[in-house]
């Protein structure tokens, strides 16, 4: 019993190596578009204003200044606020987004 407990999470960690280091084949796990989809948007970025990660993602880490650093020109980051914190009402929430517009046109 005691062996096992140690020979299981060695075992467990065997296979995580194992599956980061698999290749990727074209048409078999993903697929390469012939023309590429113009009207979509390029780079997404889903936050709450109420996440302490996502306030350290972009405040702490700067992670969204980053990414905005290595996308081409002509590629635009649009950011949606997600509200899953309903109890804090409607216009407090308005009110946090309008912030957030006003912080990222200056």
């Amino acid at each position: 019993m005691e062996m096992k407990k140690y020979l299981l999470p060695l075992i467990g960690l065997l296979f995580t190596v194992s599956a980061q280091a698999a290749s990727f084949t074209d048409g078999k796990e993903y697929i390469t578009l012939e023309k590429p989809v113009a009207s979509a948007p390029a780079a997404l970025k889903f936050f709450s204003f109420y996440c302490p990660s996502c306030y350290q993602y972009d405040e702490v880490f700067e992670i969204t200044d980053n990414v905005k650093k290595v996308l081409p020109a002509d590629v635009k980051l649009t950011e949606y606020h997600v509200d899953f914190f309903r109890s804090a009402g409607a216009r407090h929430d308005a009110r946090l987004v309008r912030r957030h517009a006003v912080k990222r046109t200056r």
